[in-house]
C-alpha cells in the first residue's frame, strides 16, 4: 500500500481529529504525547498505530468531530441496521470491519456537542433494535485530567489487513477512495442535532430485587459477579439491555453453556421486565446470548494469543 501524504493525509486528519495532547496505544493505554500530523502519517504508512480520543473540552462545553459505535461481535446485520437507520434521516455513515466486529462512523462538517453526537447514536440504536453497548463518545463531560475513551483508527498499515471501511458488497473499500468520499460527504450538523433531539431518556425502570436465585439455575457454576448482577439488576444510569448483555458475558466467562446462560437471562428478565411483555422475547434473549458468547470467545482467543507471545 502506497504511503499517504499531502491533501489526502490532511483530509484523513480532518475526519478523525480529536484530543491533541494524548492518544491511545494499539495495545491499550493512554500515551500522553502531542498528536501531530506525523503520527497520523505513521499510522497509515506503517509506523505507530494509534487510537484517538474524541471528546474535547472547550469554553462552550465538550465537543467531538466524529462519532462511532462499536459492534463488538461478528454481527454485520446489526451494523447494517444502524447504517440504514441513519440513512433514513439522510445521514451518511461508514461501516468498518474490525478484528472482532464492526464500527459505524459518522463525520459532521464541523464539531458538535458530545452529548448531541451520543444522543443521535442512541436514537438510531433504539430504532435499529441494537443494544448501545459501545457508543463513542462514551463521555459527554470531562473533569480535570480526564481524557475519556479512545477508538482505534481504520486502515492501520500493520500487515493485518483488518480495520478497513466496507463497500456495499462487504469487500474492502480502498483507503484513498474512502478518505476522499467520507470527507466530501460529511454531514451538516443540523441533521445530527435534529436526530439527537429525538432522544428521550427512558422512564425509570422497575427492577425486582428478591435476593434469591432459583435452584433451577446452575448457581454452583456462577461466579460472584454473575450472582451479584442477577440479584441486584442494572446500576443507576445503566439500561436493562446493556445490563442483560453484561450479565450474559459474565455467565459466559464463568463457563456456563448457552442453554444455561439463556435460563439465567430469562430469570433476569422476570425480575427486570425488559422483554417479558414483548412478542419477540425469545428472539431478543437468544440474540443477546449469541452476542455474549461470541464476545467472550473472542476475548479468550485474544488472551491465548498474548500468552503465546503473538500479536492478534
Amino acid at each position: 500500500m502506497n504511503g499517504v501524504t499531502g491533501e489526502t493525509l490532511r483530509k484523513y486528519i480532518d475526519l478523525f481529529a480529536g484530543r491533541s495532547d494524548c492518544y491511545g496505544s494499539w495495545t491499550g493505554g493512554c500515551i500522553r504525547r502531542p498528536v501531530s500530523p506525523d503520527l497520523f502519517r505513521e499510522h497509515l504508512n506503517g509506523g505507530t498505530q494509534v487510537g484517538i480520543y474524541p471528546a474535547m473540552n472547550r469554553s462552550t462545553g465538550t465537543i467531538v468531530t466524529w462519532g462511532c459505535t462499536d459492534i463488538d461481535v461478528d454481527d454485520y446485520d446489526a451494523a447494517h441496521r444502524i447504517q440504514e437507520a441513519f440513512a433514513m434521516k439522510d445521514i451518511v455513515t461508514w461501516t468498518e470491519k474490525t478484528r472482532k466486529g464492526y464500527h459505524v462512523w459518522l463525520f459532521p462538517t464541523r464539531s458538535i456537542p458530545a452529548q448531541s453526537m451520543r444522543n443521535a447514536f442512541l436514537v438510531v440504536h433504539k430504532v435499529a433494535d441494537v443494544p448501545p453497548t459501545e457508543v463513542n463518545p462514551k463521555q459527554v463531560t470531562l473533569g480535570d485530567g480526564q481524557v475519556g475513551n479512545y477508538v482505534r483508527l481504520p486502515y492501520p498499515n500493520d500487515g493485518s489487513g483488518l480495520r478497513y471501511i466496507m463497500n456495499d458488497d462487504l469487500t474492502p473499500m480502498g483507503r484513498e477512495f474512502f478518505i476522499e468520499e467520507a470527507h466530501a460527504n460529511r454531514v451538516p450538523p443540523h441533521k445530527i442535532l435534529r436526530l439527537a433531539d429525538m432522544w428521550k431518556e427512558p422512564p425509570k425502570q422497575h427492577v425486582v430485587i428478591d435476593g434469591e436465585i432459583p435452584s433451577t439455575l446452575p448457581v454452583y457454576k456462577m461466579g460472584k459477579l454473575t450472582r451479584y448482577v442477577l440479584r441486584n439488576g442494572p446500576k443507576p444510569g445503566k439500561d436493562r439491555s446493556t445490563t442483560m448483555f453484561y450479565l450474559a458475558c459474565c455467565a459466559a466467562r464463568d463457563g456456563l453453556s448457552p442453554e444455561e446462560i439463556t435460563a439465567v437471562l430469562y430469570d433476569a428478565d422476570r425480575r427486570w421486565g425488559k422483554f417479558s411483555n414483548r412478542n419477540d422475547r425469545e428472539k431478543r434473549i437468544a440474540r443477546t446470548v449469541m452476542e455474549a458468547v461470541q464476545k467472550v470467545a473472542g476475548e479468550t482467543w485474544e488472551d491465548a494469543g498474548r500468552t503465546n507471545g503473538r500479536s492478534q
